[in-house]
Parts: structure tokens; sequence; C-alpha cells
């Protein structure tokens, strides 16, 4: 006779995976320095400051950045729904704003940094309206490139990951 158990559902603690969202921090934090970097040698390298520092640039970087963080967060939470890989998103953009707000509160000099603290370190010390309806603009592009990047990778997960997982089957030969 066959005895078949069925397992117990466990109970579901979280339904983030924080290992995906701890790395596509690191991935978003190191491409916004590199990606800060490459432009800082642009800048140098053509003399041509204005250009390399204005807020579309700037916003363009975080865009790409945050792109390729939530890119990774949702590609390492194999299995996920879509509504998780906007969620993945949505954490992983909060902990990196935060940090980079937390970098440039406190003199890190990050690419684009000292426009959000400002020259002196003094929080909000000398901003118009016109840099902070940037500041704006980035916040809610920087979003929305978090949830693309998240929706991305959960797509390609839900491709990618049942090919890589799938087992090839060899011919057998039998040795006498």
């Amino acid at each position: 006779m066959n005895d078949r158990t069925t397992p117990v559902a466990q109970k579901i603690l979280s339904r983030v995976a924080w290992g995906g969202v701890v790395a596509g921090f690191f991935v978003a934090t190191t491409s916004f320095m590199v990606f800060g970097a490459f432009a800082t040698a642009m800048s140098l390298s053509f003399g041509t400051e204005a250009l390399f520092e204005s807020p579309l640039w700037i916003s363009s970087l975080t865009m790409a950045a945050m792109y390729c963080g939530g890119l990774t967060a949702s590609f390492l939470s194999a299995g996920e729904r879509f509504a998780e890989a906007v969620l993945h998103g949505i954490v992983l953009w909060g902990a990196t704003a935060l940090a980079l707000l937390f970098f440039a509160w406190n003199g890190v000099s990050l690419y684009g940094s000292e426009m959000i603290v400002g020259q002196s370190g003094d929080l909000f010390g000398e901003i118009s309206a016109q840099d902070a309806w940037w500041a704006v603009i980035g916040i809610v592009t920087s979003l929305w490139a978090t949830i693309c990047g998240s929706l991305t990778g959960a797509l390609r997960s839900k491709l990618l990951v049942p090919m890589l997982l799938a087992r090839r089957s060899m011919p057998r030969v039998k040795v006498s």
C-alpha cells in the first residue's frame, strides 16, 4: 500500500524576501557611486561641470541605479507575484533613499548628495523653489524606476529560473 503524507502548511511569517532587498540595496548604492564617479570623470575630462551637475543628469543617474537595484531585489526573490515585486521595489526604494539622505546629512560626498543637503551642510540651507520641484521629480521618478526594475526582475525570474533549474535528461549508457 502506498502511504502518502501531506506536508503541513507552514505559517508564513513574512512575504518580503529580505535577502533580495538587501542585495538590491547594495547594488543600487554601489551603482549610484559608480555612475557618479563616471559622471565626475566625464565632467573633469571635458571641463563641462554644468552639464554633469544638472538636476536632470543626477535624476537620470539615480533612476538607472534604482532600476538596477530593483531588478536585483526582484530577481533574487524567485517565484513572486507582481504585487510582491512592487512591494520589494518600494521597500528597496525607501531603504536606499534613507541611506543616501543619511550619507548626505553626515557629509559623505556621494555624487549629487550635496544638492540635497546644501553646500554648507545645513539641511534645506539654500534651496530655491526650482530645486524643490527637481527634488520632487527625482523622488517620483526614482520610485518609478525602482518599481519598473522590480517588475522586470519578476518577469525575468519567472522566465529564467525554471529554465535554470530544469533537469536535462541525458541518455543513459549501460556499462558492461
